[in-house]
């Protein structure tokens, strides 16, 4: 195997020196050989140079590639995040949309069964895997809401059963107004004051004179 088989880089061919034998001694062919040798010097400094120069490119470029790679690296894990972020928010917004469709259609059936409150907790929490956007979803619903009915009755209105009646709030959070909480009291209008109402309902106290009258001394 040759050294350019090997992948070795061939060592300088060192020119060959005449040597003079015996006392042959020539100057001028030893000043000759000096000379290539010093040639072959400064040449061969220049092939280590050049080699040291090629290898340190060599390196330089694997360290450049390595680093692109690197930063391509990067910037894929960076867009990865950016998408799964992305993703996320999607995922949430569609959540809380579906929670609203879901809220809507439910308080529509329980209010149907007479919910007492259409957004109670318990009536929430059995529906809350309900798809809304399903074909039977109205159906399920209606299925949980009376399966719910029949473990917790107290949470919806029994048939004939009348409201509670709030003075403060009234009906449909309306305060009751003067005229109806007299209607409700006495049955219809009238004033205390007049005597047809009091003598039509059998007794009051009947003042003969004016209020206005002076009082007599």
């Amino acid at each position: 195997m040759t050294e350019q088989d090997s992948g070795q880089t061939p060592a300088p061919v060192v020119p060959p020196i005449d040597t003079p034998s015996g006392d042959d001694f020539d100057r001028e062919r030893a000043m000759a050989t000096i000379h290539k040798l010093r040639e072959f010097e400064k040449t061969a400094k220049q092939s280590l140079k050049e080699l040291d120069e090629l290898r340190a490119k060599v390196k330089a470029d694997e360290e450049a590639k390595l680093t692109e790679a690197e930063k391509l690296q990067k910037r894929m894990a960076e867009l990865e995040k950016t998408i799964a972020d992305k993703d996320a928010a999607i995922a949430e917004r569609e959540a809380k949309v579906k929670d609203a469709d879901r809220r809507v259609l439910v308080a529509k059936v329980a209010t149907g069964l007479g919910a007492v409150d259409a957004t109670d907790a318990n009536i929430l929490l059995a529906t809350a895997e309900i798809d809304p956007a399903s074909g039977t979803a109205t159906k399920d619903i209606q299925t949980a809401l009376e399966v719910l009915q029949k473990a917790k009755p107290y949470l919806f209105r029994q048939p004939g059963q009348v409201e509670p009646f709030n003075v403060g709030q009234g009906t449909q959070g309306q305060s009751e107004t003067v005229e109806q909480r007299r209607a409700r009291i006495y049955g219809g209008g009238g004033s205390l004051f007049d005597t047809g109402t009091a003598k039509a309902r059998g007794g009051g106290v009947i003042i003969s004179q004016p209020l206005d009258a002076p009082v007599p001394k």
